[in-house]
């Protein structure tokens, strides 16, 4: 099974449980098994899907119904299920119980964002491969928020019964001490929860949470329409969505842009002037480790050698982009200077500490130690008065 390759190859070429092609075996992929990601699928490679009957779930953004499949995400996951259709997953190329990219693994919205269309092919640009890879490392090691089991609403409260037998498969009493609810909007009540839970314990956590605690916890789970939320989702007009742009900006190239990114390492200058120079004239080029920066005097030329997305050369295809750029004055004075916004004691001490040793002041002298008398030394007498 390999979502990974998006769902058009994974329709032809999906292989089941035996490791043979769905054509030969008669598996058809959304009616025998969903279309789902890795990442719901759990760490585990041994997976027992549950078929449900056809008209127990309807699709959260059709409204009909379909056939569902649940199935429990590994040893230390949560049953999921299916929430959309196969037709809305296929034309969406989303997975159908997280609704993210088969492809990259990313929200709908962000795919939508960073997906740049040339005709009939749709090319990845760098920002969307950044954050796929970086998607994929946070979820590996770890089991990654959607599979977590979910929010014992008893703990909540303070009065889960089972926390002491440690019989509840929920969030904190079976010892998974993560809690998203908290962890984008306020990290530093969540680092100080799972501190006291990994210490103390789910048990007598319970009982001495704040309640404020409780209340960012209660405040971050309810007044949410799920059905809503879905459509949204699917849509890439949820919240998650502007969350990921906003912590990877997406620099729009505008038409006057003349430089242009090569990813790479290449041989000489020369071999590149060879491969662009039928597009316009260049300016410059430099050379950097895994990458070189081409300058083209007309930025339509520029244009023109990123609208092939991939150039060849030396004989090897290399993703060419325009170049971001550079940081204003603003940003190199405070990369330059970071310890201006200190305080004035704390910025003249990293000065001090900075400045070479023939121009660092003098340290000062050790305080005088008062005296002190021993015990078999008379003590002096009171005057008499």
């Amino acid at each position: 099974y390999r979502p990974a390759m998006g769902v058009e190859q994974h329709l032809t070429t999906a292989v089941a449980t035996s490791g043979l092609a769905a054509a030969k075996t008669g598996i058809a992929v959304g009616d025998d098994f969903p279309i789902v990601c890795e990442t719901c699928l759990g760490e585990s490679p041994y997976v027992r899907m549950i078929k449900l009957r056809v008209g127990d779930k309807l699709c959260k953004v059709t409204n009909k119904a379909y056939q569902g499949f649940r199935w429990k995400a590994g040893p230390r996951g949560r049953f999921k299920e299916t929430i959309v259709c196969k037709e809305v997953a296929i034309e969406k190329n989303i997975c159908q119980a997280c609704l993210s990219d088969m492809t990259f693994g990313v929200p709908v919205g962000v795919r939508d964002a960073l997906l740049r269309q040339q005709e009939a092919a749709a090319e990845p640009s760098r920002e969307l491969v950044d954050m796929a890879r970086a998607i994929q490392s946070a979820n590996s090691g770890s089991t990654p928020f959607r599979n977590l089991p979910k929010l014992c609403s008893f703990w909540l409260a303070g009065t889960c019964s089972r926390v002491g037998s440690k019989t509840c498969p929920f969030r904190p009493c079976c010892g998974a001490f993560k809690f998203p609810e908290l962890a984008s909007t306020h990290p530093d009540e969540c680092r100080d929860l799972v501190d006291r839970l990994k210490a103390d314990g789910a048990a007598k956590v319970m009982l001495s949470c704040p309640d404020s605690t409780r209340s960012l916890i209660k405040a971050a789970i309810s007044g949410v329409n799920r059905d809503e939320a879905i459509r949204d989702r699917v849509a890439g007009k949820d919240d998650l969505s502007k969350r990921y742009l906003a912590r990877h900006p997406v620099d729009d190239p505008t038409p006057t842009s003349t430089t242009v990114w090569l990813g790479g390492n290449f041989p000489s200058k020369e071999a590149l002037v060879d491969s662009l120079y039928h597009h316009g004239e260049i300016r410059s080029v430099s050379l950097a480790p895994g990458a070189a920066f081409v300058d083209f005097a007309d930025a339509t030329a520029a244009a023109a050698a990123v609208a092939l997305r991939r150039v060849d050369v030396a004989g090897v295809q290399v993703p060419v982009d325009f170049a971001k750029p550079k940081r204003d004055d603003a940003t190199a004075a405070k990369r330059e200077a970071p310890h201006q916004a200190l305080r004035p004691e704390l910025a003249n001490a990293l000065d001090a500490w900075a400045a070479p040793p023939d121009t660092q002041p003098p340290p000062p002298p050790p305080p005088a130690k008062k005296p002190r008398l021993d015990d078999h030394q008379p003590r002096p007498k009171p005057p008499s008065a």
